[in-house]
């Protein structure tokens, strides 16, 4: 949690002390403390997450040459959620959107969302990354064995693991801008953001994902696409941790991206880019593997099993064995039951 990772005590001790006192050439070292802090921990409190935005503005500011009270500001109009795009940031937009958050006292909660997923991206591109790789030792029939498998859990599922997880993900990787998320805390909920970015059409948008029953969920699956569909990698993802039932793996989504990176598991991800694009992969180790685009949503759903299969992740052992065809004894294995 980002107040376990900065206390708020340090936090004013930055503000007021050693931003004061301290050598400016440690500022930057500062401004790039805050950042990590920001990006790779969740936070409990959406008003304490703001005063870091608010403290790494005032630190960067005082890095740049720019005046506050004469450098214009970026200012956001009422509606720029609902163009459900990202303004772009270039070197002097950014600068001014620092002064934005660090000179004014209003209510800056867009300002602050798009800088918080300005420092994630940056962060995100400045770390490992690989091609997650399609293994080929298997008898070619995993994603079938998937699709039975889900399909015969779907029946008896309730989510009672991880609630409206399935439908956050939806409204964050389908509906909402990138960075509109970027600042979400723990037990907050995106729906106040879709009232935002759909004033005239949100119940058209969230009440059928509410609604669904999980029957309607699998047919609406396309399961044998020979293209991705990010609905679908989202739906099975989200039924695979609920049958591990296990807080140790989570579906990272965006904003979500880089939290827990001192994590051993493999985690898998999805998030919408900028450009409107969607990308998957793993995230072990601070590193991220990559789906290849022509994989289907099924195909890198086995991708994520097999990587983690292969660094002998114990919550998805289970899963990995009815998938993998590699169920020792009938009564080892819970699962069994939902594999034929």
């Amino acid at each position: 949690m980002l107040e376990d990772v900065l206390q708020p005590k340090r936090l004013y001790w930055l503000a007021h002390v050693e931003m004061l006192c301290s050598d400016p050439s440690h500022r930057q070292t500062l401004a790039d403390a805050l950042s990590a802090w920001m990006c790779s921990n969740l936070a409990r409190s959406r008003q304490y997450l703001s005063e870091v935005v608010r403290v790494y503005c005032w630190v960067t500011s005082k890095l740049g040459s720019s005046d506050p009270f004469t450098t214009p500001v970026f200012k956001f109009s009422p509606t720029v959620l609902q163009s459900n795009s990202t303004p772009t940031l270039d070197d002097t937009t950014l600068d001014r959107l620092v002064t934005e958050i660090s000179a004014s006292a209003g209510n800056t909660n867009n300002a602050q969302r798009l800088l918080v997923h300005h420092l994630q991206t940056q962060m995100v591109a400045s770390m490992p990354s690989d091609t997650c790789h399609a293994h080929t030792e298997g008898d070619g029939m995993e994603s079938d064995r998937l699709t039975v498998l889900v399909r015969n859990y779907s029946a008896e599922c309730t989510f009672k693991t991880n609630g409206d997880f399935l439908i956050h993900a939806f409204l964050i990787v389908l509906k909402l801008p990138p960075w509109a998320s970027s600042m979400l805390c723990l037990n907050q909920m995106p729906y106040p953001l879709m009232k935002q970015t759909y004033p005239d059409t949100v119940n058209a948008e969230v009440r059928p994902l509410l609604d669904a029953t999980m029957d309607e969920r699998m047919d609406a699956v396309a399961w044998a696409s020979p293209s991705f569909v990010a609905e679908d990698y989202i739906v099975v993802v989200a039924l695979l941790l609920e049958i591990m039932a296990s807080s140790a793996v989570t579906l990272l989504v965006n904003g979500t991206l880089l939290h827990n990176l001192g994590s051993g598991v493999p985690h898998p991800f999805i998030v919408r880019r900028d450009d409107t694009t969607i990308a998957t992969g793993v995230r072990h180790a601070s590193v991220f593997y990559y789906h290849p685009d022509g994989l289907t949503a099924l195909e890198r759903v086995v991708a994520w099993l097999r990587f983690a299969h292969d660094h002998g992740d114990a919550p998805t052992r289970h899963i990995c064995q009815v998938v993998m065809h590699d169920v020792p004894r009938q009564g080892d294995n819970p699962l069994c039951k939902f594999s034929s």
